[in-house]
C-alpha cells in the first residue's frame, strides 16, 4: 500500500510515549471503521525515520499527536488553516532551508548563522508588499530580491571560502606555477597543462563525441579520488566530452587516440572554489593520468 503521509523507506516502529496525547478511542463497528483505523495505523510504518529526519525529540510525541489531530480536524476553518500552513512553512524554513543555505554561504562553518530575525522581517514585508530594502534609491521587490540573492550569496560564500581555505588556494596556485616550468610539460588554453607519456597519432575527439578512456585522478598531495583502473583495470569507460569538467574537455579535444597523458587542471577549470563533496576539497588542482583508447561518435 502506498504511504500517504510519511514517504520513507524505514520500517522500524517508533517507541511512543505511554500517554495517548488525547487521541480518540477506536470504535470499530464496520469495515469502513476498520479501514479508517488501518489507514492511520499503516501511516506510522517507518515513522521513526520521519521523526529523525525532522529532528523530533521523542519526549514531545504527545505534542506531535495533538498537532496532527488539530491539523486533520481543521476542516474549512480558514483562519486555522492559514495558521497551520504558516507554522509548517516556518518549521521547514528553520530545519531545512536555513541549515542548507548557511552551509553554502559560510563554507561549512557551523558557528556562522544567517539572521532568522531579518529573514522573518523580509518575509513579512514581502507578503504585505512593504519592503524596507532600498538599493540605489529604489525599493526592492520580491522578484528583484530573487534575482539578486544568488549573486550576493556567491560573493559571501567566496569570501568565507577564501578565509577558510586560503592556504589551499595558495598551494594550488604554487603547484601549477611549478608544473608550468617542468621539462616536457606543455600548455593548453585556460591554464591547463599536460605531459605526454605515450604519443598517439589517431583522431582527436570532437565536443559531441564520447572518449573511451582509462584514467586515474588524484590531488596534489597524491590522494586518489577516482580511478577507472581500480574498478576495471583493462576496460575503458565512456567519458562524454561535453559532460566533463572544463579542463578535462580542453585536454580530451587536443588528445589523439592512442595517447596517454598526465593532465594538470587548475581549480577554476575543475570544481572551483567550492570543491566537490568530501573527495575534492575547495581550491583543488586535479591531476589525471588518462589513456585515450578510442572515440565513439
Amino acid at each position: 500500500m502506498k504511504k500517504i503521509l510519511f514517504a520513507t523507506a524505514a520500517t522500524a516502529l517508533f517507541a511512543l510515549a505511554s500517554c495517548d496525547g488525547g487521541a480518540p478511542s477506536a470504535n470499530l463497528k464496520s469495515d469502513v471503521d476498520t479501514v479508517s483505523y488501518e489507514l492511520g495505523l499503516a501511516n506510522t510504518n517507518g515513522i521513526e525515520a520521519y521523526f529523525q529526519q525532522m529532528q523530533l525529540d521523542s519526549t514531545y510525541i504527545d505534542d506531535f499527536l495533538r498537532g496532527f489531530q488539530e491539523g486533520a480536524q481543521v476542516g474549512d476553518n480558514k483562519k486555522k488553516q492559514a495558521y497551520l500552513l504558516g507554522l509548517q512553512a516556518g518549521q521547514q524554513t528553520a530545519t531545512q532551508m536555513m541549515p542548507y543555505l548557511e552551509s553554502r554561504v559560510f563554507a561549512g562553518d557551523s558557528t556562522q548563522h544567517l539572521s532568522m530575525k531579518n529573514l522573518l522581517a523580509g518575509f513579512a514585508a514581502g507578503i504585505k508588499g512593504k519592503s524596507a530594502l532600498v538599493i540605489d534609491g529604489k525599493v526592492m521587490t520580491p522578484e528583484e530580491a530573487n534575482n539578486d540573492i544568488n549573486d550576493r550569496m556567491a560573493k559571501l560564500s567566496s569570501r568565507f571560502l577564501e578565509a577558510r581555505y586560503g592556504d589551499k588556494k595558495k598551494a594550488a596556485n604554487d603547484y601549477m606555477q611549478k608544473i608550468a616550468k617542468e621539462e616536457g610539460v606543455k600548455a593548453l588554453e585556460g591554464g591547463v597543462f599536460y605531459k605526454v607519456l605515450t604519443e598517439g597519432n589517431g583522431e582527436k575527439p570532437a565536443a559531441n563525441a564520447t572518449a573511451m578512456v582509462t584514467y586515474e585522478g588524484r590531488l596534489i598531495d597524491g590522494t586518489v579520488f577516482d580511478s577507472s583502473l581500480q574498478r576495471s583495470p583493462d576496460k575503458p569507460v565512456g567519458m562524454p566530452v561535453q559532460g566533463v569538467i572544463e579542463g578535462m574537455r580542453t585536454a580530451l579535444m587536443a588528445m589523439p587516440v592512442g595517447s596517454e597523458w598526465e593532465i594538470y587542471i587548475p581549480y577554476d577549470k575543475a570544481y572551483g572554489e567550492a570543491g566537490q563533496g568530501e573527495a575534492i576539497p575547495p581550491f583543488s588542482t586535479l591531476i589525471f593520468k588518462v589513456k585515450l583508447v578510442e572515440i565513439k561518435k
